[in-house]
């Protein structure tokens, strides 16, 4: 599963450049901590096949880690960390999807 991210209200840009994407494909590793939190990292990439060619971009969103203290209802699976980066990105102004 991934996250494919697109322009809402801030643009996606190639790091150190002025080349605007119109859209990236994001995958996550998260980490289930003992204290009941999910430590998010992400890298992004193109597109799927780039992905798949193991070929990662560098863009203007620079902040790779986060930390979620989810709710005590809430499960630590793959589900939950998509759902919190989802909404993480959305704050950041990308529209998202989960794929």
């Amino acid at each position: 599963m991934a996250l494919l991210l697109s322009k809402k209200t801030t643009p996606i840009l190639v790091q150190n450049t002025d080349i605007e994407l119109t859209s990236i494909y994001v995958r996550i590793v998260f980490t289930c901590n003992l204290d009941g939190t999910l430590t998010v990292n992400y890298k992004t990439y193109l597109n799927y096949d780039s992905f798949l060619e193991g070929k990662e971009l560098s863009t203007n969103i620079v902040n790779l880690t986060y930390n979620f203290a989810i709710l005590p209802t809430e499960t630590q699976s793959l589900e939950t960390a998509l759902i919190y980066m989802k909404n993480e990105f959305i704050l950041l102004g990308y529209n998202v999807i989960i794929d």
